[in-house]
């Protein structure tokens, strides 16, 4: 009976810890969703990567999976937005996270938006440079 108050505390203190993951849950599906809406609407992509780097904020580094799919997500936002230079810097920010991840369609997906945004860039340069020549 006297180990009643310590038992009591105990289990208190895990139900809370649990109320706190499931809050951080559900701001982490509200944000994609609302990131995901705002992508595929294509008007509002600026809406999109601020939702994308909201959830990266609240994202545990521990949370593998999920920082590279975000990180990924706003380098392709960032590419579309002609931003290539940030766009490859905000993929291979995803590089420090690669060893934890378990779904490797998020890895390929960093990956391909880094090549994608060399690409364009190095088109765009040799535009500039037949432009300049011309």
């Amino acid at each position: 009976m006297k180990h009643f108050p310590f038992l009591f505390l105990i289990l208190f203190l895990i139900s809370c810890r649990d109320k706190v993951n499931t809050n951080e849950e559900v701001k982490y599906k509200e944000f994609t969703d609302k990131a995901i809406f705002y992508r595929d609407s294509i008007i509002n992509l600026d809406s999109a990567y601020f939702y994308f780097n909201k959830n990266k904020s609240i994202t545990n580094d521990s949370q593998s999976d999920r920082k590279v799919y975000l990180l990924g997500e706003m380098a392709k936002i960032q590419r579309m937005k002609g931003d290539y230079i940030g766009s490859e810097a905000t993929a291979t920010e995803a590089f420090q996270y690669f060893n934890g991840v378990k779904d490797s369609a998020y890895i390929f997906s960093v990956y391909s938006s880094l090549g994608t945004s060399y690409q364009v860039y190095l088109i765009m340069k040799m535009q500039l440079n037949i432009t300049i020549y011309a």
